[in-house]
């Protein structure tokens, strides 16, 4: 097996178990801070850092700074004394300016916070604010260890070293799972948990230091403006400087949209995580194995295998990415529950989430070719039309977000995420077909016929899929105290059954005060069943062990009662609290009557383990994803797609990269 073989497979590995690292860290967040406005806080405080980073410094490194350092490197030498002393001044150049800006964010996160939130009102909205004040101050020192990640990353990669820069987010992860773990259980409060996430940031950089002096670098930093090397730096930042601006406009407007409704922000903020797992993982492994090919041609001025290669990566891009945005978009439900539905994000979370997921998922495929399409324009040496592109786009973004978010509510921002990159994708191909005058159109255009087509397939059998798997029963909702007053009679516990829609509203808006519309439910097939829980001075949580219904229509329901020690009691007698425990659920097909069989239970049954892990709707989901990417993979053979053969052996020659840190700019 060759170094480059071995390379590309442990990054790879690595780059996998950090993504999923990553996704539990999510997962954590949901299910102990909830979409609470208290993770809404964490979350935008959290976000900041990288905000200002990406604005102010995240493009100089990657555009100018690593390609000095290169350059240096392949002038002198790798390891060369040159090579080390501008390495030494990037370190301590981002070094200090980073400290600088981590400084100022710090001293004036209310006005950071405020300019970010400024459209939220309320006593939540207020205290979030406060709150996210708080954490900043924290989170701030986290762009000095983003920056000098980027410089170790880049270091070690061009000296073949290439495990550790795509493990170290893995170390990241496991900090804030650790501290997660502590915060759940009362070891740290908030400010521990704010200090952890920085923690881990820091380790992420600081873990990569034993492999540069391995490396052979002497680590001095030094910082000297007035360097020969940096004195074009301000010259060559000039043209991104536009886009920067207009992508941090489009940053603001988005949060301070999000931040009027309680959660949203929290919504936005996971959702966009799970569309750049597949974005990281195919999108970007298509562009950076392409992308050297299209430069060799483009400086040949071979532009007829300019546009094959072009063509390849449009047609692949097309291939991986349609499948995956049509099938989050269409399992929108099942995977917010199975990822996030456990502790403090209840079904209600899930329908809000997945109701965002549904339209922004389908903003995966767009953003993707627009990403492949900005490297066509930089292997072409043109950096000026995808910069106007990307300004063009922040304008659309921006007017969508106000326009959808009046008539849509929240899922209006992902319908504006999707339709932006919709319509920057057209002008992208527009621009290449203007400086080409030609797009291998038609080949392209059989080749997108027919993946249009399977996913066609694909779609109608995930959507009949989905109807016939659809569980008999569906916890909907559960608390330990229902906010309402039932009779005496029901002090045993008790059950109501509805079946038509007023009653179901009226019913929903006294037992959620989430202001969002009750979860929909098909009466003809459906109904809606509370159960009440007897009263006590105990708290208490329902579970429904199992239920059958008899040929009278009615539903017996045997129902484990959880209990929590008792406090102990001030008073010789208390009356019995009239507000029960209570569940909430739908079960098919419809009963017109329902009988509760409370049972005391000692311990965690193994059935209410398995709900809480979400196994029975996580089983449902593999069979879908399974079952979809099957039939897409066979209609595709059938309509003999030559992407199904060609994709193989193109990644294939994939080499190592750094990990993916993509931020969303214009939407």
């Amino acid at each position: 097996m060759s170094q480059l073989v071995k390379n590309t497979a442990v990054f790879s590995a690595l780059t996998l178990i950090s993504r999923l690292t990553g996704l539990l860290r999510v997962m954590m967040f949901a299910m102990i801070l909830g979409r609470s406005r208290l993770n809404d806080a964490f979350q935008l405080a959290n976000t900041i850092p990288n905000i200002i980073y990406e604005a102010m410094l995240g493009g100089l490194l990657s555009a100018i700074f690593i390609p000095i350092l290169v350059h240096e490197q392949e002038k002198s030498g790798k390891s060369s004394a040159e090579a080390w002393r501008v390495a030494n001044l990037l370190v301590g150049y981002v070094g200090v300016v980073l400290a600088l800006v981590s400084l100022a964010a710090a001293v004036f996160s209310p006005q950071i916070i405020g300019s970010m939130t400024w459209l939220a009102r309320g006593n939540q909205a207020v205290e979030s604010k406060e709150l996210a004040e708080v954490f900043l101050r924290y989170f701030a020192w986290q762009m000095i260890f983003y920056g000098l990640n980027s410089i170790f990353m880049a270091i070690l990669n061009s000296h073949d070293v290439f495990a550790i820069t795509a493990g170290a987010p893995i170390l990241n992860n496991i900090v804030v799972i650790a501290a997660l773990f502590g915060y759940r259980i009362g070891w740290i409060g908030d400010d521990g948990l704010a200090f952890a996430a920085t923690l881990g940031v820091a380790v992420m950089a600081l873990v990569q230091v034993p492999w540069l002096l391995k490396a052979g670098m002497p680590i001095r930093p030094r910082f000297n403006i007035f360097d020969p090397l940096f004195v074009i730096v301000p010259k060559l930042a000039a043209p991104m400087l536009p886009v920067s601006i207009a992508n941090l406009v489009a940053t603001v407007v988005r949060t301070n949209l999000l931040y009027t409704v309680a959660g949203a922000f929290v919504t936005y903020t996971f959702c966009f995580q799970l569309i750049m797992m597949p974005y990281g993982i195919f999108a970007v492994s298509l562009a950076t194995v392409l992308y050297p090919a299209l430069s060799r041609y483009a400086a040949d001025s071979d532009w007829d295998g300019f546009r094959v290669y072009m063509s390849r990566g449009f047609r692949s891009t097309v291939f991986i990415m349609l499948p995956i945005a049509l099938g989050m978009s269409l399992l929108a439900e099942p995977i917010s529950r199975v990822l996030f539905e456990r502790g403090e994000f209840t079904y209600t979370d899930s329908i809000f989430t997945a109701r965002f997921l549904s339209l922004y998922a389908l903003s995966i495929l767009p953003y993707s070719l627009v990403i492949f399409a900005t490297r066509v324009f930089y292997s072409m040496k043109d950096t000026v039309t995808p910069a106007w592109i990307n300004i063009i786009g922040v304008a659309v973004n921006i007017g969508l977000n106000f326009l959808l978010m009046r008539f849509m509510g929240v899922p209006g921002i992902a319908l504006s995420s999707t339709l932006t990159y919709t319509a920057t994708t057209i002008i992208s191909f527009v621009m290449i077909h203007h400086k080409l005058g030609s797009l291998d159109g038609r080949r392209m255009g059989v080749s997108f016929g027919k993946m249009a087509l399977a996913s066609a397939a694909m779609t109608v059998l995930l959507i009949a899929a989905q109807y016939l798997t659809q569980p008999h029963i569906m916890v909907l909702a559960k608390g330990t105290r229902a906010l309402l007053r039932l009779p005496q009679d029901a002090a045993a516990g008790t059950a109501v059954v509805i079946n038509e829609e007023a009653g179901w509203k009226e019913f929903w808006r006294l037992i959620d005060h989430s202001a969002l519309p009750p979860p929909s439910v098909n009466f003809r097939y459906e109904s809606a069943v509370a159960i009440f829980g007897p009263r006590g001075q105990t708290t208490t949580t329902l579970d429904v062990r199992s239920w059958a219904r008899d040929d009278t229509g009615v539903a017996a329901f045997q129902v484990d009662v959880h209990r929590r020690p008792a406090r102990a009691r001030t008073t010789a007698t208390l009356s019995l609290p009239m507000n029960p425990s209570y569940l909430v659920a739908v079960v098919r097909p419809p009963v017109s009557g329902a009988r509760p069989e409370f049972h005391i239970a000692k311990a965690v049954s193994r059935s209410s383990l398995m709900r809480a892990l979400q196994a029975p709707e996580a089983l449902r989901l593999a069979v879908l994803v399974i079952v979809g990417a099957v039939v897409y993979l066979a209609a595709v053979f059938f309509l003999r797609a030559e992407e199904l053969c060609s994709l193989g052996a193109l990644l294939r020659r994939q080499p190592p990269r750094q990990p993916d840190t993509t931020t969303e700019g214009t939407a």
